[in-house]
């Protein structure tokens, strides 16, 4: 089976539930594949890919395309301190309001 990314509005998920009520909203491609990476990342931070120019784009690397090994232990941290700072604020947000 292969997996889809879409992009989804969570309207609904209640205490217990295991799966949120949550109409799709776009679909986006095959996860597999660098295009549809693309457009989630632009879709989950509000970034209008109409905004670029075919110029711009044009500029992008042709997929398969890979970290540079050099840059690679230092995206990972990056990453991952991006990532508990994150969890940290999300968990901050919800004690707030129990």
């Amino acid at each position: 089976m292969e997996r889809e990314l879409v992009a989804a509005q969570i309207d609904e998920w209640t205490e217990g539930s295991v799966c949120p009520k949550a109409p799709v909203i776009r679909m986006l491609g095959r996860a597999k594949e660098i295009k549809p990476q693309i457009s989630a990342i632009l879709f989950e931070h509000t970034i209008r890919a109409a905004d670029f120019s075919p110029e711009s784009l044009s500029c992008l690397q042709d997929a398969p395309w890979k970290i540079p090994s050099e840059e690679y232990d230092v995206s990972i941290k990056i990453f991952y301190n991006a990532s508990m700072m994150r969890k940290t604020l999300i968990l901050g947000s919800k004690s707030k309001h129990q």
